[in-house]
């Protein structure tokens, strides 16, 4: 089973995809410690960073689904609105399809959303 790690915006007007795991365990609920994930430690410091920067208006969470339209699905019946129609996650190299993460820390990066030009 797929199990997507996704900050959820706190009024329920969007989430953002942040990987795409695998467990046979069924999760769900938001996470307040990454700790209990067992990530990686490069993975677990990123995707800490990337909370803390949204910490005002997203929260983390974890759920477990078949495929990316019936988290949809599930999340449109919670309240969800403006979802994305793309599971797109922001941390690659984090893929369902690996039984056991890979340790290397250059196997991820996020993804730019924009370009930013530099001081002349």
């Amino acid at each position: 089973m797929k199990v997507f790690l996704y900050l959820a915006k706190r009024d329920k007007t969007g989430i953002k995809v942040l990987a795409h795991l695998k467990s046979n365990k069924k999760l769900f609920g938001r996470v307040t410690n990454l700790n209990n994930l067992n990530l990686p430690q490069a993975w677990e410091s990123r995707v800490e960073d990337i909370v803390h920067k949204n910490r005002m208006l997203w929260e983390l969470w974890v759920e477990t689904a078949d495929s990316y339209k019936a988290l949809k699905k599930a999340m449109l019946s919670r309240g969800y609105t403006a979802l994305p129609s793309h599971s797109m996650p922001i941390i690659r190299g984090i893929n369902a399809s690996d039984d056991i993460l890979p340790n290397n820390r250059n196997n991820f990066q996020p993804s730019k959303t924009m370009i930013r030009k530099g001081k002349n």
